[in-house]
């Protein structure tokens, strides 16, 4: 089935090279591979610089699963290398220490996968990286979260045997076929509980030096990360480091203007002007940070929509709900029964 419609929208778009990697794992026939690459809309030999939308990349696997044996997602997810994630994958592999690394993922997840919102959360022994899928209820949605979530456990088991051999993969209780087959790959890191995505790090492994640390390749990754975000976002270095922090929070809520201007180093006037001169604000920022993490949370299912209201900051639920409407077009109820299918998905389609 073709697509009648590609992408516009350059920040819905990840590197060809991610289907060309997994779904040469699984056709070593290159007139498979070529045919599944124009079926998607690609050239048959994607340069480096090809990219694909989200709705291609839900078509190709839509397209795989068809055709693949039960399961096929699991190893192809698994094996891919930090290089393969592209600038990402280097910023997180050559970090000096694993909470560096974590911080690199979590920071730059939007061009790694685009589809999807990544969060830290701590707990008495573990930090936990909480996925959250900002995709449609249809299709193979499930598979690709699960598929983004098995390859960022495999990244994270790049940073070295020790870390590989805590990790802990917790993973949403539904029906799958291939079940047994993650629990072959993944053995006793691997349990089914819950609504959420998440990986969790003993804190003792945070400190831990990584495997492949390079200071020097990691700025180096890092600025080219921060590039690409420019460029796919059309937010500049300022607005960026802003969002990001804006979208670190935890439990807690938002950091406020003056809060935020202090970790900059900046007065809340002078962090005011330079948005503004990147042709940013604080308000747009905040919105488009507050509407991705209500969104996660309504999705995982965890909280009351009281207390993600008041999590996010809104003391009174009618302004929150307020916002849900001029942020889809729905209430909170309305979004958490139906998702991303309440309203029109942002993937310039």
């Amino acid at each position: 089935m073709h697509t009648a419609k590609r992408e516009k929208n350059s920040s819905a778009r990840v590197p060809a090279s991610y289907l060309v990697n997994i779904a040469a794992h699984l056709l070593p026939d290159r007139d498979d591979l070529e045919r599944l690459l124009t079926t998607v809309g690609l050239p048959a030999n994607p340069g480096e610089s090809s990219t694909l939308g989200t709705s291609q990349l839900l078509e190709a696997i839509a397209w795989l699963d068809a055709r693949a044996p039960r399961g096929w997602h699991i190893e192809a997810s698994l094996q891919l290398d930090a290089s393969q994630h592209g600038a990402a994958g280097l910023a997180v592999v050559t970090a000096p220490e694993v909470d560096q690394a974590l911080d690199a993922l979590v920071s730059f997840e939007s061009l790694r996968a685009p589809w999807s919102v990544l969060r830290q959360r701590r707990s008495r022994e573990l930090n936990w990286l909480i996925t959250a899928s900002q995709l449609p209820d249809q299709g193979p949605r499930e598979l690709l979260t699960e598929m983004t979530v098995l390859a960022q456990f495999s990244l994270l088991g790049q940073l070295g045997p020790s870390v590989r051999s805590q990790l802990q993969l917790v993973l949403p209780v539904r029906y799958r076929p291939w079940e047994s087959l993650l629990h072959q790959a993944l053995g006793s890191r691997l349990r089914f509980e819950g609504k959420e995505h998440k990986i969790g790090i003993p804190l003792d492994q945070l400190n831990m030096p990584c495997l492949l640390r390079d200071p020097r390749l990691h700025a180096i990754a890092c600025q080219r990360c921060r590039d690409d975000l420019v460029e796919r976002h059309g937010l500049g270095p300022l607005s960026q480091q802003v969002y990001q922090r804006l979208m670190e929070t935890n439990s807690r809520q938002p950091p406020s203007l003056e809060r935020l201007a202090r970790q900059t180093g900046l007065s809340s006037r002078t962090l005011t002007r330079r948005l503004k001169a990147e042709g940013s604000n604080w308000r747009i920022l905040r919105e488009k940070a507050l509407s991705l993490l209500a969104a996660a949370a309504l999705r995982e299912g965890r909280e009351t929509i009281g207390q993600i209201a008041e999590r996010l900051g809104y003391s009174d639920p009618a302004n929150f709900n307020r916002a849900c409407h001029r942020w889809w077009g729905c209430g909170p109820n309305h979004y958490r029964q139906h998702g991303q299918a309440a309203h029109r998905v942002a993937d310039g389609r």
